[in-house]
């Protein structure tokens, strides 16, 4: 899952506060059917987009897990323009 950190404007996007989490930490996910799952954060690490994300964020093989995958690094550009050095990427596992 992938989303914005901010938004043209520079305010605050749906995963703005993806940069709080820790391991241990909690995601629920509502399903369609209206299910909750809830998952537990094992992982939360940055990437320099410069050298895009490692192979093992998209792996197929193994446990289920969710990444939830955003910006972040944020650096000012002339006339207050902005981009982002890096990605954050959040691992986590269905807790059962």
């Amino acid at each position: 899952l992938a989303g914005h950190v901010s938004d043209s404007s520079d305010r605050p996007g749906p995963l703005a506060g993806l940069r709080l989490l820790r391991p241990g930490d909690t995601i629920d996910w509502i399903d369609v059917r209206g299910d909750r799952h809830v998952f537990r954060v094992r992982s939360v690490a940055r990437y320099p987009r410069a050298g895009g994300l490692p192979a093992a964020v998209f792996r197929a093989d193994g446990p289920r897990l969710l990444r939830v995958i955003t910006c972040a690094g944020r650096a000012a550009g002339p006339g207050g323009s902005y981009h982002y050095r890096d990605n954050l990427v959040v691992t986590a596992q269905e807790a059962r």
